[in-house]
């Protein structure tokens, strides 16, 4: 039954490789507008481009979608079960980046990279547990080491989402 559902949502939401793909561009804008414009802008461009992932997600799925599939209801709940992590996680990094912006990027990295690690369960694909594990990785490595570059880790987000969010999408569905 599980693998049933979780076979719709792959079907439905090609993977979850567009949003991830999407989602990654949209940590490369964060960081061009926070390398041209200044942070602030960068937490804006964020904030309203990580709201627009959905959506713009939705609109590319079902171009590429051959036929309707219904996702299951209930890890579509699993789904929206992350928002609060990830609201959550916007205010903690927002609140830390008030003393050092260089923490907020860091923050939430490690955020998305555990909501991905959920969407193992809601997909069925292991790919999700490395790719979160990996950003989390990211997000770590730049908190521990301290280091002040606040446009590196958007730019190293992006990246790892754009290739995994290539690879998703182009797996095939089953």
């Amino acid at each position: 039954m599980l693998a049933d559902a979780q076979s719709s949502m792959r079907h439905n939401y090609i993977n979850g490789g567009p949003g991830v793909f999407i989602s990654g561009l949209v940590w490369l804008i964060a960081a061009i507008v926070t390398t041209f414009i200044g942070f602030n802008g960068g937490i804006i461009a964020f904030f309203i481009g990580g709201m627009l992932i959905h959506p713009v997600s939705a609109l590319v799925e079902n171009k590429m979608k051959q036929e309707a599939a219904v996702p299951d209801k209930g890890l579509i709940r699993l789904s929206l079960l992350t928002l609060p992590l990830l609201f959550g996680g916007l205010f903690l990094a927002y609140i830390l980046s008030v003393q050092n912006q260089a923490l907020f990027y860091p923050v939430m990295a490690i955020v998305i990279g555990l909501r991905y690690v959920a969407f193992q369960r809601i997909y069925g694909l292991n790919v999700f547990i490395i790719l979160g594990t990996l950003l989390s990785f990211v997000g770590a490595l730049f908190l521990l080491r301290q280091l002040e570059t606040v446009f590196v880790v958007p730019i190293v987000v992006g990246v790892v989402e754009l290739f995994f969010g290539t690879y998703l999408t182009r797996r095939k569905l089953t």
